[in-house]
């Protein structure tokens, strides 16, 4: 094989890479296992939506971010985090409404996991510490971790969630709360 022939293959492969990872599609590059997200149906989506709570110690409900039209991966794991706060957050909001006074959750480990041209898989890992009660009578308490793995497409996305450092949430895929829909 002369120089001639050698460069242009190694050109021609090298281009095929970088354009395969460089595709332009909003979630991803090429598919990775063949899964479809158009066989999955968004059917409602289901997540914490608490009014304001009613003294001004109490803490507010956070709103849920909006899913930019073209995410890198970075983009995406910010997205996973900052709709896991408010998710978690509205939760205790709703369940607690004036008695919480105190709410910060913590992310750990967060990367995009799987991906498809119309799709990706962010895993999370996360803690929480929250306030209950009055200033006189607080109780401060620290949870354990916990993993959720959020399935974003552009018309869903999907949560599941576990409890301990070594869970494995099944994968929202196949399973798990429809928490955003945005229909066709």
């Amino acid at each position: 094989m002369n120089r001639r022939t050698l460069l242009a293959s190694t050109t021609t492969a090298f281009v095929g890479i970088v354009t395969g990872c460089l595709d332009g599609s909003p979630l991803g590059g090429s598919d990775q296992d063949g899964w479809d997200p158009s066989t999955v149906g968004c059917h409602g989506e289901s997540r914490p939506k608490p009014s304001e709570p009613e003294t001004d110690e109490a803490v507010s409900p956070l709103e849920y971010p909006d899913l930019l039209d073209t995410t890198s991966d970075e983009e995406l794991v910010a997205y996973v985090e900052a709709f896991e706060e408010a998710y978690v957050r509205n939760e205790y909001v709703r369940v607690h409404r004036d008695d919480l006074t105190f709410f910060r959750l913590f992310t750990g480990e967060a990367s995009v996991v799987a991906s498809g041209d119309e799709w990706a898989v962010v895993r999370l890992t996360y803690q929480y510490t929250d306030g209950l009660g009055s200033d006189e009578d607080e109780a401060v308490g620290s949870s354990d971790e916990f993993v959720a793995k959020y399935a974003i497409t552009t018309q869903w996305v999907r949560r599941t969630v576990d409890e301990g450092r070594n869970a494995d949430p099944p994968d929202p895929r196949e399973s798990g709360t429809f928490v955003a829909c945005f229909g066709e």
